[in-house]
C-alpha cells in the first residue's frame, strides 16, 4: 500500500454550523434574529454591532465547554468518517479558549460524539494566518477552509486548497465545493486539481 494522503481540514464552516450557534447566543443576548449564514465574513446580514458581537463571544469564552456542546454538524459532512479512515486528517482550527476543557480537548471529543472519529488529531492555532506554514510544514495534499483569506494565502503558497462555499467567500477565485462530501469526492477520487496562485 502507498503512503496516505495527508487532509487538513478547517472546523468551523466546514465541519460545523458555528453561525447558528454564535446567532443563538446573539439572539439569546440582544433578540437579534437568528441566520445561519452570513454575508460577509463581519457578521454581515445579521445586524450585529461591533460591541454586540464583543459581548457575544465574551458569553461564548465564559461558558464551560461551549465548543463542545453547543455547535451542531453541518450537512452533508457524513463523507468525513470515510475520508478519515483513508487519509491522514489534521482538523486545523483556530477557536478561542472557554471555560472547562482545552479547546483541542473540546474539538476532538465533538468530532469522536458527531463522526466516530476515535482520536482526531486536532490543532489549535491562535491565528488563522498560522495554518498556512503549519500545512507546509506537515506536507498537506489537500487542505479546506471556508475564510477567504486563509483560502488565498493557501493557494499563493502553492497547496491544493478549496473553499467550502459561502456567501461571505464568493470573491475567492478557486476551487470550491458546496459541501464537505463533495470535497471527500474530490480527494479519494483523485481529482482533486492545484489551484491557481493569487495575487
Amino acid at each position: 500500500m502507498g503512503e496516505r494522503i495527508k487532509v487538513g481540514i478547517d472546523v468551523d464552516g466546514v465541519l460545523a454550523d458555528f453561525i447558528t450557534a454564535f446567532m443563538v447566543e446573539a439572539n439569546a443576548l440582544f433578540n437579534i434574529p437568528v441566520v445561519s449564514m452570513f454575508t460577509d465574513w463581519n457578521y454581515g446580514g445579521t445586524g450585529i454591532t461591533e460591541a454586540q458581537a464583543d459581548a457575544v463571544w465574551e458569553k461564548l469564552k465564559n461558558t464551560s465547554n461551549w465548543w463542545l456542546r453547543e455547535v451542531d454538524m453541518l450537512p452533508e459532512t457524513d463523507g468525513l468518517s470515510e475520508l478519515d479512515k483513508k487519509a491522514l486528517c489534521y482538523f486545523i482550527t483556530s477557536r478561542g479558549p472557554t471555560v472547562g476543557d482545552p479547546v483541542e480537548k473540546q474539538t476532538a471529543q465533538w468530532l469522536r460524539a458527531n463522526f466516530g472519529l476515535f482520536t482526531p488529531t486536532v490543532i489549535v492555532m491562535d491565528l488563522p494566518s498560522q495554518k498556512v506554514p503549519l500545512a507546509k510544514a506537515l506536507t498537506l495534499d489537500y487542505f479546506i477552509d471556508d475564510k477567504p483569506s486563509t483560502c488565498k494565502q493557501m493557494a499563493n503558497a502553492g497547496l491544493k486548497s478549496y473553499v467550502k462555499d459561502a456567501l461571505y467567500n464568493k470573491d475567492v477565485n478557486l476551487p470550491r465545493v458546496a459541501t464537505f462530501n463533495d470535497f471527500v469526492e474530490e480527494v479519494l477520487r483523485g481529482r482533486g486539481q492545484l489551484c491557481p496562485t493569487l495575487t
